[in-house]
């Protein structure tokens, strides 16, 4: 919606990819310092992509053993997934999830246990599925070699090998942040830790696939910190606060927010149904190191062309306004006092220009600062985050919670084979068509919570 094997998100890089409370937290701390239906072919599966020839070959190890709080319950053979409603229909309210593990021999290859190599895993969903990007990295004498093979699933249980990302002139150390899901397919994006005063760095590099085993490498000319998709297409922030659309993720084109919006430092995009939102503030007298903003507003778009400014009612008191999209039909506005939760409140539009205040302030106010919210296209879902302030997990009404036919929050009961808590976690998981996945530790083993639904 990091052996190392690390499955999950870089801290302060946002998009697929972070959520709410936690990209909020993000934001908020730059501010101060200052992301159809899946066929049912699967192909089968290959071994993985030979490394380049200056690495030496890997033993295969046998699959790494589950961790001992792993439940050993096997898979069915036949599994009944909730459909997926058409395009155009309307989506079934979620009541609960049920949890099944995933089979060990899934087209997953295993952990790679050598001390000149480490490996990371993440995992992303789509409107059509999963991919699982594996970043394997050497260790030579007097080189590195970096290499990142995609996966992708329509169900989260199968896997099919695609082919290696162009990873050429990149440094290890990247990071797959994210993919954004448009009406023409996918851009993925990812980023080297950089050191630097303030605010997010450019991608180092970004990919385009319609299928997610076949990836274009897409040239980030214009500097993009934070990509949206939709159905209306791409919409992408650069480090300079312009902001750009696209159709296809290829072909760019800079826009202008008009005169209401000059002098206006642009934080946050996305993309939905009904077109763009841009959330902007003004920024205030700086010292050369960091920027802080006040006044914050939102712009909305159909075309990305004729933009209006749309108000919050009531007026924000936070420094900005962060935006995700909730879904293809509905986005999220969040403001607040950095450092003062009970401030916080948050605003739905399924339009873009008509904001609702969301009335359960407690709810809210508990749920969003330890939360991530991840989206398929068609259902958006709260999962909870670690508080990375003092390293715990929240506690109190559960870990998940679903967005009602009235955009409002409802914690899901869990059932079945329940993963342990501390991988039920929105920075590790990724939401698709089929329910929300979450790996194991080691990234060869997943578990997938179907949906319940009236």
């Amino acid at each position: 919606m990091h052996d190392r094997v690390t499955l999950g998100r870089v801290p302060g890089q946002v998009h697929r990819v972070r959520g709410l409370a936690a990209a909020a937290l993000v934001v908020f701390s730059v501010a101060a310092c200052v992301s159809s239906t899946a066929s049912p072919t699967v192909k089968p599966s290959r071994t993985l992509a030979t490394p380049p020839s200056t690495m030496p070959p890997l033993a295969t190890p046998p699959l790494a053993t589950p961790p001992s709080t792993m439940p050993p319950t096997p898979t069915p053979a036949t599994i009944s997934w909730p459909s997926v409603p058409p395009a155009g229909q309307e989506v079934p309210v979620w009541t609960g999830i049920r949890w099944i593990l995933g089979p060990q021999s899934n087209g997953l290859p295993a952990r790679v246990n050598r001390t000149d190599t480490s490996t990371e895993t993440v995992v992303f969903g789509w409107s059509r599925g999963f991919v699982v990007f594996r970043t394997i990295v050497y260790w030579g004498e007097d080189h590195r070699t970096l290499t990142v093979v995609p996966y992708t699933s329509p169900d989260g249980l199968t896997w099919t090998e695609g082919q290696p990302l162009d990873v050429a002139g990149l440094y290890p150390e990247l990071k797959m942040l994210g993919i954004a899901d448009g009406p023409s397919g996918m851009l993925a994006y990812g980023l080297s830790p950089k050191a630097g005063p303030c605010g997010p760095s450019p991608y180092d590099a970004m990919w385009r696939s319609t299928d997610g085993l076949s990836w274009r490498r897409v040239d980030n000319e214009n500097h993009f910190t934070s990509i949206g998709g939709g159905s209306s297409g791409f919409v992408g922030l650069a480090n300079d606060s312009t902001v750009w659309i696209s159709g296809d993720g290829l072909a760019w084109r800079k826009t202008d927010l008009g005169a209401a919006a000059k002098d206006i430092e642009i934080v946050g995009v996305t993309a939905f149904a009904k077109g763009f939102v841009v959330a902007g503030a003004v920024p205030l007298p700086t010292d050369g190191w960091c920027q802080e903003t006040k006044a914050p507003s939102l712009w909305w778009s159909r075309d990305g062309k004729a933009w209006s400014q749309e108000a919050l009612s009531p007026a924000p008191t936070g420094e900005r306004v962060w935006i995700q999209r909730m879904d293809d039909d509905a986005v999220l506005a969040i403001s607040g006092e950095y450092g003062a939760p009970q401030t916080y409140r948050a605003w739905t539009s399924t339009d873009g220009r008509t904001w609702t205040l969301d009335p359960d302030s407690p709810v809210l106010n508990s749920v969003l600062l330890y939360s991530v919210q991840l989206t398929n296209g068609r259902y958006g879902l709260l999962v909870s985050a670690m508080d990375e302030e003092n390293g715990q997990y929240p506690v109190g009404q559960g870990n998940l919670w679903g967005f009602q036919a009235n955009l409002r929050l409802v914690a899901l009961p869990q059932s079945g084979d329940v993963p342990p808590a501390e991988l039920v976690n929105g920075d590790f998981a990724a939401l698709g068509p089929t329910g929300l996945l979450v790996p194991n530790k080691d990234g060869t083993r997943f578990w997938l919570g179907a949906p319940t639904a009236d």
